[in-house]
């Protein structure tokens, strides 16, 4: 009986049901009649991914036009749609694309030439446009689309949620600005927030009874004046309370979600070091506040970096949390990644993706979202060559990983090393699992990383050269991932089953 019950057990690992089968992987870019491109939102449905972004227009690619492209499982194009207009038009903030019901996406971005207004866009999941509408800031004042949501729990009827900045009659005063729509862009409630100096709202996320809005402040006179800022509003919009957060030099501003226990997570990065003449070094930070906006926990990851951007920030089913952003890997080179981390804020682990084998290459990630398979698909955009007045070389760049943020592509950012010379055996492993690096290959800066497919760590410490033996015997069955980093940059990795 204790075989039978084994031999199921493993059976359950190794063949996952239906509904769960792995998702085939994507590492791929995508060119546009020859015309830059970049991707700033990505939607999973139903084993289909819907990508909306930016382009050069066909006839004049000084101006911007929205793009929707729809992929399917493999990453390969089933349609793309442009929408062209006079002048330049942008789909928002990125991680901007809302599902409005089963067979119906929106977004809120802007238009300009010759005013610029906002702009709410809808179309069905076959590309095509059920309505625009424009709004306008108040006499010459622009009023710039940025992210949007629709609400929940308030009942049958739910409303849409636009957010942007609008110019005031100020100098150096911008405020932000919320639409609660009808579904077909008929305003319900208007407000406008007004502090002193600089906010641009980046995300927004409905709470069951308002909103949460974040984004940054910054106050004009002062270089090093920006932060975070969330602010928080009843079902019609109305403020209840806002707030800041940060440290001395200039911070990021940040994006929102609902924690797994009714709390907020806010993903952003803080100034750490002057880097000199207004510039600063970042590092990467997840706030979780209770409902008044007081800080529950503030933790800082990984070490100061150059250009560390952090965007979309999700709560998974468990609790677990997940953002996506950029960081340099090298001093002209720029990386994608994927973080996760406990419901506790502990990181699990940071997968880095690259596209461009230049050794100048500049590859980020903007936006992500869960798949069927508990996996993870992220857009954003891949320069080659890049040339910056034409754009040439600037492409839409998907990629679809595993629940461990693994591929078996390669989107990994190692230092380039003889990696076919380390070995990890047996597999399976019963009673103890080799793990061994040759000298020429080992750096005092490696680490040896394990994680469970739960995503619990089961070891993270220095990496030793040569051959070692690690007692499993006492691990439970299933599936690992061993790794090696270095730098945070994944040098070698194998999935490996303990019995």
């Amino acid at each position: 009986m204790k075989q039978l019950l084994i031999a199921l057990l493993f059976t359950s690992i190794l063949l996952p049901s239906k509904a769960q089968a792995q998702l085939p992987y994507i590492l791929q870019d995508y060119e546009m009649d020859g015309i830059w491109n970049s991707g700033m939102s990505i939607y999973a449905l139903n084993g289909n991914y819907i990508v909306t972004g930016i382009k050069g227009n066909n006839n004049n690619p000084v101006n911007k036009e929205i793009f929707i492209m729809k992929l399917d499982k493999y990453g390969n194009v089933i349609f793309r749609k442009d929408y062209n207009h006079p002048g330049d038009d942008y789909p928002g903030m990125y991680a901007n694309l809302t599902r409005m019901n089963d067979s119906t996406f929106f977004f809120f971005g802007n238009r300009s030439q010759p005013d610029t207004v906002a702009l709410l866009m809808t179309f069905n999941r076959n590309g095509d446009t059920l309505f625009t509408k424009e709004y306008s800031g108040s006499g010459n004042n622009f009023f710039i689309g940025r992210s949007c949501t629709k609400s929940t729990n308030f009942g049958s009827n739910s409303l849409l949620a636009l957010t942007g900045q609008v110019d005031t009659d100020e100098m150096y005063n911008v405020n932000i600005r919320l639409l609660l729509t009808e579904h077909d862009g008929t305003i319900v409630h208007d407000k406008t927030y007004e502090m002193d100096g600089h906010q641009w709202p980046f995300d927004i996320t409905s709470t069951g009874s308002g909103y949460l809005i974040s984004g940054y402040h910054e106050i004009s006179t002062d270089p090093y004046s920006k932060d975070p800022l969330l602010i928080k509003t009843d079902s019609e919009g109305n403020l209840l309370w806002s707030k800041t957060y940060g440290e001395e030099l200039a911070d990021h501003g940040a994006f929102v979600t609902l924690a797994d226990d009714g709390n907020y997570l806010l993903s952003t990065c803080y100034g750490e070091e002057q880097a000199g003449m207004g510039s600063v070094d970042n590092r990467q930070v997840i706030i979780k506040t209770d409902t008044a906006g007081e800080i529950i926990w503030e933790k800082k990851y990984d070490s100061v970096n150059w250009r560390y951007t952090q965007h979309e920030i999700h709560s998974l089913d468990d609790g677990s949390i997940v953002t996506v952003g950029t960081k340099a890997t090298g001093p002209m080179n720029v990386e994608g990644f994927l973080f996760k981390a406990t419901p506790e804020g502990d990181s699990l682990w940071q997968r880095l993706y690259h596209m461009a084998e230049w050794q100048d290459n500049w590859d980020r990630i903007y936006d992500f979202d869960t798949t069927m398979d508990k996996g993870f698909v992220t857009v954003g955009e891949v320069w080659y060559n890049w040339d910056p007045v034409n754009g040439d070389g600037q492409m839409t760049w998907v990629v679809k990983v595993d629940s461990l943020g693994e591929t078996t592509l390669s989107t990994s950012i190692p230092n380039r090393y003889f990696t076919d010379d380390i070995e990890v055996y047996p597999n399976p492993a019963t009673q103890y699992l080799t793990v061994d690096i040759p000298d020429f290959i080992h750096r005092p800066e490696m680490r040896l990383r394990v994680v469970s497919t739960s995503g619990r760590l089961i070891i993270n410490r220095k990496a030793r050269s040569g051959r070692e033996q690690i007692n499993v015997s006492d691990w439970r069955p299933g599936l690992y991932l061993v790794e090696i980093l270095r730098n945070n940059g994944k040098v070698f990795s194998k999935k490996i089953i303990v019995r």
